[in-house]
């Protein structure tokens, strides 16, 4: 059996962590025995609920390399055969600590939407002694290995591309009365709801960009209603954003919600308005439960969406163009429905969960019978 840590600064909600999760609680227990090893924090209550052992190491912020001495001990303490690093900071903490402690295979995930360690020379160096260290690396879409190999000056042939996925079950599973749903929430029975989610932790899930979208939208539809589900620190902005652009009385902000596979039930188009997107794990689960995605065309969606098949793409930062894609499909609600079946098809055969974890661990497999 082989024995996985895999390492992260945090487990905070968002894609990544949901994916780490899903590795470990999901993993074949007869091959494989994960646990995860939070340089910083835990982030992610819900952790040991699903039975995913986690060990904070308690890294100070910052550069901390009294932390790597640490995590070779845990290493070792630990018989760890595989290091599966997430992100170039826990790379950084793990190569080194794998030396030390007697070389573990390493892996490493790379999910960002964009890159943000290659400002320097000595960032590229540092970069590239770091991946020297490494035995297998993987990216979670097409345009996330683009932005990879660009920013470390790496052979795309060299980076295996897994898409990330989700459990399905949730998502199509469920029964919602929609009427009640909507009196839940306050809205009017007779009302469209376009939904959004993601968090607010930065600028680039687009969110300025969607708030303006809808302004247009609203202007020249009175019974549209915006839901957006997500949090962090730039909530207060936008919904200042909402006020000045008067719409505040019609687009939502729900913050972090257990109930999404209903709320997806109550949108008639989901949007995503990303400006950078690694993947965009909320355009699986809104074409899981059938619903037809507006998205920007940027990072890994295309992998996810096929324009004018199981959605539309639009350019980025771009409000108008947005505005339009959305209320075409508003109102042509049979093509609307035509793009959610298909959409859900294609969530259904290429994003379950099942695929991601089999890829991963045919890759730590592979790597353990070489070494």
């Amino acid at each position: 059996m082989t024995k996985i840590m895999h390492l992260v600064l945090s487990l905070r909600p968002g894609g990544r962590g949901t994916t780490i999760l899903d590795l470990c609680q999901y993993a074949d227990r007869a091959r494989f025995d994960p646990f995860v090893c939070c340089l910083e924090e835990q982030g992610r209550p819900d952790a040991e609920l699903r039975g995913v052992r986690v060990v904070v190491l308690g890294k100070k912020p910052g550069l901390d390399l009294a932390a790597v001495p640490r995590l070779a001990r845990l290493i070792r303490h630990e018989a760890v055969q595989l290091v599966h690093a997430h992100e170039g900071a826990s790379l950084f903490y793990g190569a080194l600590a794998g030396r030390l402690a007697g070389r573990p295979a390493v892996v490493n995930t790379y999910h960002r939407s964009r890159d943000v360690d290659t400002r320097t020379s000595l960032d590229r160096l540092r970069n590239r002694c770091l991946l020297r260290l490494v035995d297998a690396m993987t990216a979670v879409s097409h345009g996330n290995r683009d932005v990879f190999c660009r920013a470390h000056r790496v052979d795309p042939s060299r980076v295996h591309v897994i898409n990330s996925a989700i459990d399905t079950r949730p998502f199509t599973d469920v029964a919602v009365d929609v009427a009640a749903k909507k009196a839940e929430l306050g809205l009017p029975s007779a009302c469209r709801v376009i939904g959004a989610a993601g968090h607010m932790n930065t600028p680039e899930k687009g969110y300025e960009h969607l708030l303006r979208a809808f302004s247009r939208v609203a202007a020249r539809a009175p019974d549209v209603e915006l839901l957006i589900t997500g949090d962090g620190p730039l909530r207060p902005q936008y919904e200042r954003l909402a006020g000045e652009l008067g719409i505040v009385s019609r687009a939502r902000f729900l913050g972090f919600r257990p109930d999404m596979p209903e709320l997806y039930r109550v949108f008639d188009v989901f949007a995503l308005a990303s400006v950078y997107e690694a993947f965009g794990l909320v355009s699986v689960e809104a074409m899981c439960a059938g619903k037809a995605v507006v998205a920007t065309n940027v990072g890994g969606i295309p992998d996810i969406v096929v324009d004018g098949e199981t959605g539309v793409l639009v350019p980025p930062a771009d409000p108008e163009r947005l505005a339009e894609a959305i209320l075409a499909l508003l109102n042509e609600p049979g093509r609307a429905a035509e793009l959610g079946r298909k959409g859900k098809e294609r969530a259904l055969r290429h994003f379950g969960l099942q695929r991601m974890i089999d890829d991963y661990e045919k890759l730590y497999s592979s790597l353990m019978e070489n070494r």
